[in-house]
């Protein structure tokens, strides 16, 4: 590592008469060539004896100022703050200029570029659930692939890098939705650098830059379909693991969990009373800044076959402290595709598609979308009515088909 610029401390620079208080600046002079210095302000003033020349307080704050210690500990981490961001710099092949050190204290020692500013927000966001981190990551990967090796600097990104981002999203064939969904992250965290002084509110770089999301269908079985998987008849020996994954998979179904949900279950979450089976579970909404209360009285869904998957789970712990036995998502989405080929399903089956089936049934039975809203966490009414189109779509498709002569 070669360290490519001096630093040096100079008192009264300009040689002009000391302040009014018989005061003058101490400033940080950063050499880069012949051609190309900077003067970095430190807001300290001394008296003109107060500043070393020479010996041992050679530029200085000399020992006849009441607070020399301080005063010389903060140059000198002022001075250690630069080097190290010129370190940064030449790490990462790049050269650290004027310019560069410009933009370094004019965004109050940010990140010296956007890559870092994502990768130490993504670290530290830790309340943030799995699948949200998951799409964070995939984001800033995207990000670091339109950076390249030259970085991105919270200076240089702008509206035309916004839309250079748009572009490369879009040549890799993504759905627009994915796309979307990209810019909202990166939105995210430019909003938090925005937070923290790092970007001034007007230099956000997604002021004139609009992204739609298009709705989505949401695949789901039929109940018919349902019950299949429900039917399928393991054999007693060597079919324990993908009998549980069934059970997991239509608890989903019959209650709409994700599968972080039904993993995370405690103790904690179930209520019992006379009536049967209720879980209550708290799920994070990071994009609102909040949590939403989810209540499921298993006993009053779908005639209670959400009661009768929960209690069969719980039979089946054998003395396991856990309330769900842990398996692997990769482990899961295997069992799955045996599972659909065994219940003759049109498509393969996830999770998504279990809780997707549970907001079809709720449409088809209730067309009640505030009970969609409420039963599935929604934070947004229509996130629920997609469920209800959806439900007419079908009914509209059933009607043509109707042979009325």
């Amino acid at each position: 590592m070669t360290q490519q610029a001096k630093f040096k401390y100079v008192f009264n620079r300009r040689k002009k008469q000391l302040e009014k208080d018989d005061k003058a600046p101490v400033e940080l002079e950063v050499y880069f060539s012949r051609t190309e210095r900077k003067y970095v302000s430190t807001k300290v003033f001394l008296e003109a004896d107060q500043w070393g020349t020479s010996g041992r307080y050679r530029n200085r704050v000399k020992s006849s100022h009441p607070n020399f210690i301080a005063f010389n500990q903060y140059l000198d981490d002022l001075v250690n703050r630069l080097q190290r961001f010129e370190y940064s710099l030449i790490n990462s092949g790049r050269v650290f200029s004027k310019s560069s050190l410009e933009d370094f204290l004019k965004n109050n020692n940010a990140p010296f570029d956007l890559i870092t500013f994502l990768e130490k927000e993504y670290e530290e966001e830790v309340h943030a659930a799995p699948g949200t981190r998951k799409e964070w990551n995939y984001t800033i990967n995207m990000f670091k692939e339109f950076c390249g090796g030259d970085g991105c600097e919270f200076s240089d990104f702008n509206y035309d890098k916004v839309v250079a981002f748009d572009k490369l999203l879009r040549s890799k064939k993504l759905k627009q939705n994915t796309i979307h969904k990209h810019h909202k992250n990166l939105l995210r965290f430019i909003n938090v650098a925005i937070k923290r002084k790092y970007i001034r509110v007007e230099d956000n770089p997604y002021i004139n830059f609009s992204t739609k999301k298009i709705p989505g269908t949401r695949e789901n079985l039929t109940i018919e379909e349902v019950q299949r998987i429900e039917e399928i008849e393991f054999p007693e020996v060597g079919f324990d693991q993908i009998s549980y994954v069934r059970d997991l998979f239509l608890l989903s179904a019959y209650t709409g969990l994700r599968y972080s949900d039904v993993m995370a279950l405690k103790e904690d979450n179930l209520e019992k009373t006379e009536e049967g089976y209720t879980i209550r579970i708290r799920q994070k909404k990071v994009e609102y800044a909040k949590s939403i209360d989810v209540v499921l009285p298993l006993y009053l869904l779908f005639a209670g076959k959400a009661e009768k998957y929960l209690k069969k789970l719980l039979e089946s712990r054998n003395g396991f402290k856990r309330l769900i036995r842990p398996i692997p998502n990769q482990v899961v989405n295997r069992h799955l595709k045996a599972i659909a080929v065994m219940a003759k399903t049109r498509r393969a089956i996830s999770f998504h598609v279990a809780r997707h089936t549970f907001g079809t049934l709720l449409a088809d039975i209730t067309a009640n979308p505030y009970m969609i809203m409420q039963l599935m966490g929604h934070s947004d009414i229509k996130t629920s009515m997609i469920y209800i189109h959806q439900s007419e779509l079908r009914l509209k498709k059933q009607l043509q088909n109707v042979k009325w002569n």
